[in-house]
């Protein structure tokens, strides 16, 4: 299952109740599983469904009525910058296929499409993809430093330096803040009929067309800069 299929489609209880649509995933510490679901009702509030209360994935998600506040699991790395373990930019993960043990992280750049055994990847804000399995289970926690005996002593950890981004910050692919933003390629329905445009500025109507078609991501996907 590509979990861009499943990005846009309708939440529904059991007995048929609209509860929303969903608008992210979040996955296992070991990037194998669906661990919750990230939607949005008609009044645009977040909530999320644990993968324990989805009892269907079809054209729809048929979930029991236990709403959390709160995501569960590693957020999908969708829409994430890709570099190699070495430091090598790839492109950005343009779509997940979830099939347990051989997950699927599908890359995309100037010139190809890549897929990756999930194995092989860190999810951070950015992916990492490494030769060999990522360490998911081998990590190990730094050793605890001695507590200082005064505040005068106790000294200011280093700050991180932050990975760039692959991408400049107007050009991520946040897939809910998509107004204003242009497409850089014709996104067709399952019958050729235009979402929208090259070259059309993405207004309300546009996403919400794109949603009922549950081409969400791939309109979001779109605006990535050389990525189309």
């Amino acid at each position: 299952m590509n979990l861009s299929t499943v990005i846009g489609k309708p939440v529904l209880s059991p007995q048929g109740e609209a509860l929303g649509y969903v608008k992210t995933a979040y996955l296992n510490r070991t990037l194998s599983d669906l661990s919750s679901l990230g939607c949005i009702d008609d009044d645009e509030e977040e909530f999320y469904l644990s993968a324990r209360a989805i009892t269907a994935i079809g054209d729809a998600v048929i979930a029991k009525r236990s709403l959390r506040s709160n995501p569960v699991g590693v957020p999908c790395p969708i829409g994430n910058a890709a570099y190699s373990s070495d430091g090598k930019f790839l492109g950005a993960v343009a779509d997940y296929s979830l099939d347990g043990e051989n997950s699927e992280i599908i890359l995309r750049n100037e010139t190809s499409e890549i897929r990756i055994p999930a194995k092989r990847v860190s999810v951070g804000e950015t992916a990492i993809i490494y030769p060999e399995a990522a360490p998911h289970s081998t990590r190990t926690s730094a050793p605890k430093r001695a507590v200082p005996k005064s505040a005068v002593e106790a000294k200011e950890p280093p700050a991180e330096t932050p990975i760039p981004s692959a991408l400049p910050a107007e050009d991520t692919p946040d897939r809910f803040n998509l107004l204003g933003r242009r497409v850089k390629k014709d996104v067709l329905d399952a019958y050729g009929t235009p979402i929208a445009r090259a070259g059309e500025t993405i207004t309300p109507s546009v996403i919400r067309n794109a949603r009922q078609n549950n081409l969400l991501l791939r309109l979001a996907v779109n605006t990535l800069t050389n990525l189309t």
